[in-house]
């Protein structure tokens, strides 16, 4: 799959680098991704049943939303699957709800694959590791699938940070995307030649008030 090749592909490409000279890699995994289709054990790994039925549409929606409603087929997600979103029925919304999850999964696992090469390469030490994503995914939630519209399932991305010798926390605080770039100057003591758009994290991290 291209989540076992990529992570492959970096775990070579990481054990060609120099010893003791920096590096850095950005991993962009395209899975979760339409098509959504995920090989065994991931297919079956989440019961449809046991994921729960999406948010429902309600009747009053912006004109946005309407349009997506009107316009979002299921074969932009589903191979050969006829028809829209937004009539599809509960279980057929499960069944996606369960594929999806599994993909999520299989990306976990070779994420988990990049780590134990760091640990192994002994790079684990002296290495900041960012997890994110560009934009999530509606699932169903509101009648809407894929990237669209203004609710928190398209817009809410997971981050994680991991800096060596920063304890771990968990921080409620609202952040961006934007604010990576001038996060990543200060942990590797960057000047930026203009100003960022976003602000550094690190103080969040620390447990500094902003």
């Amino acid at each position: 799959t291209p989540a076992a090749f990529l992570a492959g592909e970096f775990i070579r490409w990481l054990g060609e680098q120099d010893a003791g000279r920096p590096w850095f890699a950005h991993v962009s995994f395209i899975r979760p991704h339409p098509p959504f289709i995920v090989p065994a054990p991931y297919n079956t790994m989440f019961d449809p049943d046991a994921v729960g039925d999406p948010i429902p549409a309600g009747d009053a929606a912006h004109p946005l939303v309407a349009f997506a409603r009107e316009t979002t087929r299921t074969g932009s997600f589903v191979p050969a699957a006829e028809g829209l979103v937004r009539d599809l029925p509960p279980a057929a919304l499960r069944q996606i709800r369960a594929t999806y999850f599994g993909m999520i999964a299989e990306v976990d696992a070779h994420v988990g694959r990049l780590l134990e090469a760091l640990r192994a390469g002994g790079a684990w030490d002296d290495t900041v590791v960012v997890f994110t994503s560009d934009h999530a995914e509606m699932l169903g939630d509101h009648g809407l699938m894929g990237k669209g519209g203004f609710y928190d399932q398209s817009q809410h991305v997971p981050l994680i940070v991991r800096v060596p010798g920063v304890p771990p926390s968990r921080v409620d605080a609202f952040t961006e995307s934007v604010d990576l770039f001038p996060t990543l100057l200060e942990l590797m003591g960057v000047e930026p030649t203009h100003v960022p758009d976003g602000r550094s994290l690190l103080p969040l991290m620390r447990g500094e008030a902003v």
